[in-house]
């Protein structure tokens, strides 16, 4: 069992560099309960959820307050939510500051209202972040992002000016999140990585809903692929945004796909939760 994790954990992403990638998908043989995962899809508002964590939340972190008793409006799910986008300005040779600017005008220009990012409870609570402490290491994606950009940078060279990121403590870039406006979800319980599902998602305006999946024989991570296809009130893609505001002409629409796929298995391959019976792909014609 353990020399099969250490496949998992080893196996070549390329195929996700294919334009036929989905086809990849086609010839895995998933596990019959995940099969029905579609059925579970809900509406995803305008915006980018806490992360792919499958799960479920415990308090949130909002304007100074900390909330027990609280809704959540469900949105796309990418790794680390907001995080995703800070590390990628970050791994594009911006500071952390700088980085967090960009994602907060990103997501601005793109309607997606505030930052949202997660910690849990086993490693470092909401009041840690409150009090802008250093015990918050909460965010597994954000734990993993510096291999994960050696990944990104090794297979886009010829591509994008990928550089390694720098050594920034993960509890400084957590905390200067929040400070700079992001709400923080606290999650909670174990992680299920040999349970559970990891889908990508690809229904555009749709999500799982982790946290009520988690109980069940289903539990499922997911990345709303479908985002960074995202158009704004303007008509501007999320890779048009994205260029503006590094005022480089560095993606389209596909390479910002092709980015966004190999960082999510990346994660899922570094933190034990991608086998090959669990990725399951949605999309629309059901490949």
């Amino acid at each position: 069992m353990e020399k099969r994790k250490e496949v998992m954990k080893n196996e070549s992403l390329d195929f996700v560099l294919d334009q036929n990638w989905q086809k990849a998908f086609k010839n895995r043989e998933i596990k019959e309960d995940f099969r029905n995962l579609k059925e579970h899809l809900v509406p995803a508002e305008r915006g980018i959820k806490y992360c792919v964590d499958e799960r479920p939340i415990n308090r949130v972190l909002e304007g100074g307050e900390i909330e027990e008793k609280f809704t959540y409006n469900q949105k796309a799910a990418l790794p680390g939510g907001s995080l995703f986008w800070v590390t990628l300005f970050r791994a594009l040779g911006q500071d952390l500051d700088e980085a967090l600017t960009l994602t907060k005008r990103l997501h601005q220009f793109m309607g997606w209202g505030k930052m949202e990012i997660h910690i849990d409870d086993h490693h470092g609570a909401l009041e840690n972040v409150l009090q802008g402490k250093e015990e918050v290491l909460g965010c597994g994606f954000l734990g993993v992002s510096a291999e994960v950009v050696k990944a990104l940078k090794k297979s886009f060279a010829s591509r994008l000016p990928f550089q390694e990121l720098d050594s920034t403590p993960l509890s400084q870039v957590v905390n200067q999140t929040y400070q700079a406006g992001a709400r923080v979800i606290e999650l909670t319980g174990e992680h299920k990585a040999q349970e559970a599902a990891y889908v990508i998602n690809l229904i555009p305006n749709t999500t799982l809903p982790q946290p009520q999946l988690y109980s069940t024989p289903t539990p499922a991570f997911v990345t709303d692929l479908w985002i960074v296809r995202d158009v704004n009130t303007n008509g501007q893609t999320v890779a048009e945004v994205l260029n503006s505001l590094l005022e480089k002409e560095l993606f389209t629409p596909s390479l910002l796909e092709e980015v966004t796929f190999l960082a999510t298995l990346k994660t899922a391959q570094l933190l034990s939760a991608y086998r090959q019976d669990n990725i399951v792909l949605i999309s629309k014609n059901g490949e």
